[in-house]
């Protein structure tokens, strides 16, 4: 896999601090796509596409489902099984 730029590799580091609580927030372990403005959400924040794709391209986050965030359904995705063990 490419090295992260920074903005990808703070994402990811917050993410996995998250999951290491007792109990995680769901909007901070997940990163969702509104597709009726075209972006990706982290933490309610808009995220470019530039910096998401790569990381669902190389597998780091993968598809969890279409679920609802924000009263929309969105496509949601989450840091993979397998780089969460590393």
């Amino acid at each position: 896999m490419n090295i992260l730029n920074k903005q990808q590799a703070k994402i990811v580091a917050s993410i996995k601090e998250e999951l290491q609580l007792d109990r995680p927030s769901g909007m901070f372990h997940s990163v969702w796509f509104a597709p009726q403005i075209g972006v990706f959400l982290y933490a309610d924040f808009a995220v470019k596409h530039e910096v998401m794709q790569p990381l669902i391209e190389n597998g780091l986050f993968v598809y969890k489902g279409l679920e609802k965030h924000q009263g929309e359904k969105m496509p949601r995705y989450v840091l993979s099984d397998e780089y969460l063990k590393k």
